[in-house]
């Protein structure tokens, strides 16, 4: 994913189609303010995810007058998703569908859980990280979060197999484990200009707007039905944070001092609604 064209500070809101709100046409106003568009193809069946990878890009140039970049997700039942975690392996057919191996693949970048690329055979791993598709490992853990020398082995873990982009969603239980994630944002900011970085869970809303000003651009925004994970803002009031800051936030703060600065903005802005 390139740099953003929706705002001056680099975020890339990225926003969350499902299969219950694809067909919604309210989400088409909200897509307007994305960079991206993840699919989460884990609601559809399997046998049709390649075709409704495709169709959806297809609508994204008609609806919007611009093609949008897509990122696909089969996200696992243990990561919040809906594929039984039992049956991982049969993505790879699915994954195999979707013209990776071509010029014209049904999507521009891929998600994958590295606990799971580091045991998919060889051929399976080589289509996703060499594909026509761009591979995004992600980690996620929707109970805790880890410590730093933790984050810092989970990130080399993923860099190990040279994907394009990297994910670590975690769930932080108090004000220094949040502010530990936001200096690892930094961390990962460095070495990958394609990181995401944040703490699922209510309490960790600010990390969703504040790691892209830390350098990692990708943020996820639910378009209609409500939040897809704990914690989760709409793609709308991110495009509105971005919109109401005038820069980037005064220097000297350090992170925890960041951190409560955009807490405030965010519940400021909900106020006004």
């Amino acid at each position: 994913m390139g740099e953003s064209t929706k705002n001056r500070f680099g975020a890339r809101i990225i926003g969350i189609v499902t299969a219950a709100n694809h067909t919604d046409p309210a989400i088409w106003s909200a897509l307007a303010e994305c960079d991206t568009a993840e699919f989460r193809a884990d609601g559809f069946p399997a046998a049709a995810i390649a075709r409704e990878a495709r169709d959806f890009k297809r609508e994204c140039l008609r609806r919007l007058g611009r093609p949008l970049e897509t990122l696909l997700t089969i996200r696992l039942k243990r990561d919040g998703g809906a594929w039984a975690d039992s049956q991982a392996s049969l993505r790879e057919p699915v994954w195999r569908a979707l013209g990776l191996d071509g010029s014209d693949p049904a999507c521009d970048w891929i998600d994958v859980e590295v606990e799971e690329f580091a045991s998919l055979p060889a051929p399976m791993s080589s289509l996703l990280a060499s594909g026509s598709a761009k591979l995004l490992l992600s980690h996620h853990d929707m109970g805790e979060t880890l410590p730093l020398p933790g984050l810092r082995a989970l990130s080399q873990r993923m860099r190990a197999f040279h994907p394009a982009g990297m994910k670590f969603a975690m769930t932080c239980a108090s004000k220094a484990e949040l502010t530990e994630l936001m200096g690892f944002a930094r961390e990962v900011a460095a070495a990958t200009p394609n990181g995401c970085v944040l703490s699922m869970g209510g309490a960790g809303r600010a990390t969703r707007v504040l790691a892209p000003l830390l350098g990692c651009p990708f943020t996820y925004g639910y378009l209609t039905g409500g939040a897809v994970a704990p914690g989760q803002l709409s793609a709308l009031e991110l495009a509105r944070f971005y919109r109401g800051i005038s820069g980037p936030p005064a220097a000297g703060k350090n992170d925890s001092q960041l951190l409560d600065w955009a807490e405030a903005r965010i519940e400021g802005d909900m106020l006004a609604d």
